[in-house]
């Protein structure tokens, strides 16, 4: 149990300034309703800030090349993925929310509308469950963040699109707030499966050869 609070201390500092930076970011719409930088600042917190902070978790394991250092601690290859998972939800999951009230009610209040809320949560439950596949898959924070951006941007293309320099949702049936929220669990519980099934030491296109946690060998 000590050794486990030791793992989680050292994974919640290498989130704390990242997280910080994202909740501040976020929440400036709250203290300057009517300011346009602060509005500005919210929307990159949401929607570059929250895949930023799903993807350090792994990326930094490879960016500092320890990630074969992680892997030969003396406890299970799953409690090592569920200990990252552990913290980086919470840190995604709060700073997620307070970027998105910051936004829907007070940066963009137009954009308070149900489907773009289940968009935006869904957004963030798809950003969250794919960060670890897409990190292990392209080897660095870099690349998972590229990927999940062009999750990202399907999915705006999908909801809504840019003119003269302001979103304008489009017309969209109230019930697509419940597909779209089905849909990013289905995709997020897949998004799970792969995290700690990713092998990220050799990959046959995008399916893994050998789960991490049974590879005998730890990787390079």
């Amino acid at each position: 149990m000590i050794s486990r609070l030791v793992r989680i201390k050292k994974e919640t500092r290498a989130l704390f300034w990242p997280w910080c930076a994202v909740m501040i970011a976020g929440a400036l719409p709250i203290f300057f309703p009517h300011s346009s930088p602060a509005a500005k600042l919210n929307f990159l917190s949401f929607f570059f800030g929250i895949p930023v902070l799903a993807t350090l978790s792994f990326g930094n394991e490879f960016y500092y090349r320890t990630f074969s250092l992680w892997l030969t601690q003396p406890v299970s290859r799953m409690q090592l993925w569920a200990d990252k998972m552990i913290v980086m939800c919470a840190a995604v999951l709060s700073a997620g929310t307070v970027s998105g009230v910051g936004m829907f009610f007070f940066a963009l209040p137009k954009m308070n509308l149900t489907y773009n809320k289940a968009a935006a949560v869904a957004y963030v439950i798809i950003t969250m469950a794919s960060a670890t596949f897409w990190t292990l898959a392209a080897r660095s924070a870099v690349g998972g963040f590229l990927i999940i951006g062009f999750i990202w941007w399907a999915l705006y293309m999908f909801i809504g699109n840019i003119e003269t320099g302001k979103l304008e949702a489009l017309p969209l049936a109230s019930a697509t707030a419940t597909a779209i929220f089905a849909f990013a669990i289905c995709f997020a519980l897949l998004m799970l499966w792969l995290g700690p099934v990713c092998n990220a030491g050799s990959f046959s296109g995008l399916v893994p050869a050998t789960p991490f946690w049974r590879a005998s060998q730890p990787y390079a």
